[in-house]
């Protein structure tokens, strides 16, 4: 599940850098401000994620799922 998200995050973050490109070069500053927030928030999914997947290379699966999917 990871996996696809964070391959969904990428492609998002690209996409934004070449509008934020764009938007700089049309000197549209209002929407380069919406999509740099957007990119900001893109940028800290990916880190969560990448944090993720190394939790559960550490731990496992099995103690990942234990330890954020406990009931209680």
């Amino acid at each position: 599940m990871f996996s696809s998200d964070i391959s969904l995050e990428i492609s998002n973050r690209t996409s934004l850098k070449v509008a934020i490109d764009v938007c700089e070069k049309k000197k549209d500053f209002a929407t380069r401000e919406i999509f740099t927030k957007i990119l900001d928030d893109t940028e800290e999914r990916i880190d969560w994620i990448e944090t993720q997947q190394s939790l559960i290379d550490k731990v496992g699966l099995e103690n990942y799922l234990q330890q954020n999917f406990s009931a209680g």
